[in-house]
Parts: C-alpha cells; sequence; structure tokens
C-alpha cells in the first residue's frame, strides 16, 4: 500500500511539474490568429481597449496628471508616470516563461519577423527589441513579455546586435547594410553603435521601448544611467539609452502609426498575459509623459491627437522642378531626383516651424508647430571619374565612371603582371605602394567604395612570397627598360619630360617643365558712332583673348540736306547723314497743297506755262502785273529781265546809275 501511495505521488508530483513548466502555454489554443492588415493606419480602439481603461484610468482623468520633464531619468518620478505603470503592472495577473514564447508567436505575431517584415517559421530566435544587456531582466520579468520578445531571423537578430537604435541614413556618411528576403532591413555602423531600421518598423519599436521604460522601469529610454539595476539572473546591465534621443523616440512614434495588426497584437496578449501596451492604444502618452505638446495631426487609434490644439499645414515644395519632384504624404515627403541629380539637403520655412528628420531621399515632419513649408533642395551631381592603374598583363573589370556621393563596386582583375611569377593581387590602394614587408590598407576588389571626389585613382597591389616574408609592392615591374616622352608645356600648364617603362607603361619618373605663360600681343580697336573702342590682347601662342582699356563710342554727328522739295501735291524729303559713317535716316516736308497759279484770274494750271510761273512765282522773281493777273501771253521786256536777274542777285543795292534806264 505505501508504495502504491508513494507511486501515486510520484505521479502526482511529475503532473504538478509538467503543469507549472507548461503554464503559460494553456491558453495557447484559445487565442485566434493576427489576421489583421499590417502596415493599414488603425483609426480606432478595439472593443478590448476601450474596456481597460476605466475609473482613475481613463484617458480623460490620466491626461491631466503631470508629466515629467525631457529627461527620462527625471520622468520616472512624474505622476502620469506612475499611474502609467500602475495599470500595466496591476493589470498583468498572468506571465509567459522565456521557453513558451515562441508558441505564442503563431497567433500573435502570424511569426511576422519584426524587423524583417516578413513572415517564416524557420531559423526564428527571440529578439529582445529592449537590448538585455541594457536592462535588469534577462530572461524573466521584462526578458519574457509577450509586448517586448518578438521573433526575428537570427542572422538578423544578430547583425543587430546590441546597438542604440537611432538615425543612421542622411546623418552618417559610412555605414552598413543588412539584407534579408532580398530586402535591406537593418543600417548600422559598429563604431557609431547605432542602428536604425526601415521606416514602417520604427513606430513599433519606439512603443515597445515605451511599454518596456514604464511597466519594467527601466530609466535608460534615452539617457545613459549612472546606476544601472542588476537583476537576479542578469549576466549585466551597462545602463546605456536605447534609443538615440528624445527626438528620435518621439519621430518614430509619429512617422509610424499604430496599424490594425499592431492593435490586434495587443488583443491578443491581453488575452494571454491580461494587460496592454498604453502607448499603442494611446499614442498621446509619450508626448505628455515628457513634457512635449501633441501632434494635432498624427493619426492615432483614439483620436485624441486631433483635439489636442490647432490643426497645421505642411507643403512640400522643390527648389527645382528640373532637377527633382517631391511628393508629401501625411507627413513624409518623398523627394524624387531627375536622371544624374541628388537630393542635397532642405530647409523648413518658418525654420522653427517643424522637425524634419532625413533618411536618404524619405523625410519626415515633426513636431509641427505652425504651418510650415518644407523646401527640399536638389542638385546636379558631380561626375566623377575611376582610374584604376595595374600593370600589364593584368585586366581590370569595373566602373569607371560614376558620381560623387553615389556607392560603386570596385573593380576586380585577372591575369598577372607580365614578366613576373608567384604575384597574387592583394587589393586597391589610394596611393602608389613601393615594395614593404608591412601589410598596405587596401580595398579588396568588389568592396563597395563611396566615391569622394571628382578624379579618383586606384593602385592595384600585389603581392609576393620571398622565404617567410610576404612583400607587397603596386608594380612588380622591375622597369628594366624604359624611353623618355616629352608632354609639351601649354601657357597653362606644366608639361613633363617622363621616363616611361617600356613593360608595363608605367611612369618611372617625370621632370616637370613649367608653364609658358601667355605672350599677347596687343591691337588698338578705335571707337565707332555705335562701339565701344578698346584694347584687344591676343596670346601668340594659343590664341586666348581679353580686352580693356575701352573707349565710349562716339555716337553720330548727323547734318541735314533738302533732297526733294515740296509741292502743293508731294511731300519733299530732308535728308539727315553722319558725317563719321554711313549712316543716314530721312523726314518728309509735307505737300503745301496751294497752287500759287489759283491766286490769279488769267492764270490755269492746266496749261503749259505751269510749271515755269511756280517757280517764278515761288522764288519770288515775278510777281504778275497787277489787278490779280500775271499775263502769261504778255512780253518780257528788258526791264522785267533785269529785275529778275536783280532779284536771283539777291537784290543787291545799285552802286552807279542804271544806264538802260537812261
Amino acid at each position: 500500500m505505501k508504495h502504491i501511495f508513494s507511486r501515486a505521488l510520484s505521479l502526482l508530483l511529475m503532473l504538478v511539474l509538467i503543469v507549472s513548466i507548461f503554464a503559460g502555454t494553456l491558453s495557447v489554443s484559445a487565442l485566434s490568429t493576427n489576421t489583421a492588415t499590417r502596415h493599414k493606419v488603425c483609426t480606432q480602439l478595439s472593443s478590448q481597449a476601450k474596456s481597460y481603461y476605466t475609473g482613475q484610468y481613463t484617458y480623460a482623468t490620466m491626461s491631466k496628471l503631470d508629466g515629467g520633464t525631457e529627461s527620462c531619468l527625471q520622468a520616472v518620478n512624474s505622476p502620469l508616470y506612475k499611474s502609467l505603470h500602475t495599470l500595466m503592472t496591476s493589470t498583468m495577473t498572468n506571465s509567459v516563461s522565456y521557453r513558451s514564447l515562441t508558441s505564442y508567436w503563431d497567433e500573435t505575431d502570424n511569426n511576422l519577423l519584426i524587423y524583417s517584415d516578413k513572415t517564416t517559421d524557420s531559423n526564428i530566435s527571440r529578439e529582445h527589441v529592449w537590448p538585455k544587456s541594457r536592462a535588469s531582466f534577462l530572461k524573466t520579468g521584462g526578458g519574457s513579455d509577450l509586448h517586448h520578445l518578438r521573433p526575428e531571423d537570427k542572422d538578423v537578430n544578430s547583425a543587430r546586435s546590441n546597438y542604440t537604435m537611432g538615425n543612421v541614413r542622411g546623418v552618417l556618411s559610412d555605414y552598413s547594410t543588412y539584407s534579408y528576403g532580398g530586402k535591406t532591413v537593418l543600417y548600422f555602423s559598429k563604431s557609431d553603435d547605432l542602428v536604425e531600421v526601415n521606416d514602417n518598423i520604427k513606430g513599433d519599436v519606439a512603443r515597445i521601448f515605451l511599454y518596456v521604460y514604464v511597466r519594467w522601469e527601466e530609466p535608460n529610454l534615452f539617457e545613459n544611467t549612472p546606476n544601472p539595476v542588476i537583476g537576479s539572473d542578469d549576466d549585466e546591465n551597462n545602463g546605456k539609452k536605447v534609443i538615440a534621443n528624445l527626438d528620435t523616440l518621439l519621430q518614430w512614434c509619429e512617422m509610424d502609426p499604430v496599424d490594425e495588426w499592431e492593435m490586434r497584437r495587443n488583443d491578443l496578449c491581453q488575452d494571454v498575459q491580461h494587460n496592454r501596451n498604453i502607448f499603442i492604444d494611446y499614442p498621446e502618452y509619450a508626448w505628455l509623459l515628457f513634457g512635449r505638446e501633441i501632434p494635432t495631426d498624427m493619426v492615432t487609434p483614439s483620436g485624441e491627437a486631433a483635439n489636442s490644439g490647432p490643426q497645421y499645414t505642411i507643403t512640400a515644395r522643390s527648389n527645382n522642378t528640373d532637377y527633382g519632384t517631391v511628393s508629401l504624404n501625411g507627413k513624409t515627403i518623398t523627394a524624387t531626383p531627375k536622371t544624374d541629380c541628388e537630393v542635397s539637403g532642405y530647409e523648413v520655412t518658418p525654420a522653427d516651424a517643424a522637425t524634419v528628420t532625413q533618411s536618404g531621399n524619405v523625410f519626415t515632419v515633426s513636431n509641427v508647430k505652425a504651418n510650415c513649408t518644407v523646401t527640399i533642395t536638389f542638385a546636379a551631381k558631380t561626375a566623377a571619374t575611376i582610374t584604376y592603374v595595374v600593370p600589364t598583363g593584368v585586366t581590370v573589370s569595373g566602373t569607371t565612371e560614376s558620381y560623387v556621393g553615389d556607392t560603386v563596386k570596385l573593380a576586380t582583375v585577372s591575369g598577372t603582371p607580365t614578366g613576373t611569377e608567384g604575384y597574387s593581387f592583394y587589393g586597391w590602394a589610394e596611393k602608389e605602394i613601393a615594395d614593404t614587408t608591412t601589410a598596405p590598407t587596401v580595398q579588396k576588389a568588389g568592396a563597395i567604395y563611396t566615391v569622394k571626389a571628382a578624379q579618383t585613382t586606384f593602385y592595384g597591389v600585389f603581392s609576393y612570397v620571398d622565404g617567410t616574408t610576404t612583400h607587397y609592392l603596386s608594380n612588380p615591374c622591375k622597369h628594366e627598360k624604359t624611353h623618355t616622352e616629352t608632354v609639351a608645356p601649354t601657357c597653362t600648364k606644366n608639361g613633363a619630360t617622363n621616363v616611361i617603362c617600356d613593360n608595363c607603361g608605367v611612369i618611372v619618373s617625370s621632370t616637370p617643365i613649367a608653364k609658358t605663360g601667355h605672350d599677347y600681343e596687343d591691337t588698338v580697336v578705335a571707337p565707332t558712332c555705335e562701339n565701344k573702342g578698346y584694347t584687344l590682347h591676343i596670346c601668340k601662342n594659343c590664341g586666348e583673348s581679353y580686352k580693356n582699356a575701352f573707349v565710349a563710342a562716339l555716337g553720330h554727328d548727323y547734318v541735314s540736306s533738302v533732297t526733294k522739295p515740296a509741292t502743293e501735291t508731294e511731300d519733299g524729303v530732308l535728308t539727315y547723314a553722319c558725317t563719321r559713317c554711313d549712316s543716314t535716316y530721312t523726314e518728309f516736308i509735307p505737300a503745301t497743297g496751294i497752287c500759287p497759279c489759283d491766286n490769279y484770274t488769267d492764270l490755269d494750271k492746266h496749261e503749259w506755262y505751269h510749271e515755269g510761273v511756280d517757280l517764278m512765282i515761288n522764288s519770288g522773281y515775278m510777281g504778275g502785273v497787277g489787278i490779280g493777273k500775271f499775263d502769261p501771253e504778255g512780253a518780257t521786256t528788258r526791264a522785267m529781265i533785269v529785275t529778275i536777274l536783280w532779284r536771283i542777285e539777291g537784290e543787291p543795292v545799285p552802286k552807279a546809275a542804271n544806264p538802260l534806264s537812261m
């Protein structure tokens, strides 16, 4: 009997042990799979969320509590922080084990990898979004919280390491990337302790950080803590911050709004742990917690942000539409450069109206305080030439034309230097390497290189082993046979006398020849009526020229003359001719409109004498015989002829008696 009782007790203890081990997984079968739409903005709270906030924990009540300052180390003492902590802690009446985490992800996450944003069921690891080396937990507490731990590919998880989350693209000029499933998912720099995820994941990360910061009282959110707490099962807690700064935290939270999938996941985690991530339901608390104004145009599930203040308008524009265009979607501006152009920056007007963060060609606007215009600056790219110098016998295959700021793959090589044995290609150096036994700094063939200048030269470095010693050098050729070539100098460029190797074509030595300078010949060009005069200097060697010593144009000197008298029926012509050049212009003299014959009763302007009589009357030589008559058929007396001649001479005063009158 005793044996039977002992056996039953053993079975009972084993059952208790099994139940305790799998206690966290018993409710998994009761969960439904998260089939909500990923990256579709959530515009309303779920029914579970609405019923979670009651009594003193409604938004209307808690949003009136005092938040902290812009220091995460000080905000932990604020009434709002303490109230949020109490709500999420007191309602977490069930916990899951570190081992059982993966069994929930089929339902809560549908096995969606957090950084890779791709569904898979293989090679999954447990990702501590808040690195365990920077927390007072390891595999318990915050280290086994469904709201915090997420699935991720093991290799992506390893590349993420425990770096501080922050903006890398558009901030650092040199960084590494990691791809998964044909898509870049991480941008990181080990030396700068920074890692960036894709824009549509940033909000998830920010809200997880806020949850851990409040629920698990980890103070080092965006500031290092001098007194980190070491948990009982920690390896260590270095107390370093997990995100670069407060602006980055809020920017990420705003630029990637809560989506329907994230809201549904919050419901499913509540079904297991019974608490919620408050910052998914009410992202507004992130601003209230640190004394910042809530962006009124931010879309949140509760819609409370829109009720917190005035609405502002964002306008996006390009500084030059010939170089690139922009599009605005919510608070995200996408810049699209034209071919051979690039994005070189941005400007906010007014300057303090908003915060703009650049990530490549994507700009995120946050902390909007007034109507503002964001002008994206485009510029033409600077063309760049990449030259690879290798000895004869080596063939280069790679990009030789690019643009400053672009990335290229450095060339690969094939073949071996002519006339040598035992040489191997070692890498590319940006300067020539003499024979040395110290391994030089090189970049490997096929490495990614950011073009820094319009002209870049890479020298192929080769190595060979002499006994037990390895030698490195740019040109394995011994230059035993050479010839001399002279590059003649010009007026503006130096020439050179080059000694060139016949075998490899490398310039062994070069003696510069000074540029000649210009030899100008002067020609004085006189001014004309319309053009300035000047001294023209022309180089006799290259033809380059310039002008100086300018003299003002003379202007025209016109003299007028009548080239056609006016009549009663035809206009006359007055011609002006310049005395210094061939320039002329004319003016018309209006017709008189009256015939002299009309003043005489015995004159007919249609008769043979008309033109002659008009001439005599207009010239004042004759005036008729009186009483309105001219007597055109009458005889001309000697006295009349003498009078006409006298009038032609200008009516001079007689010097003696007229002999004709005697």
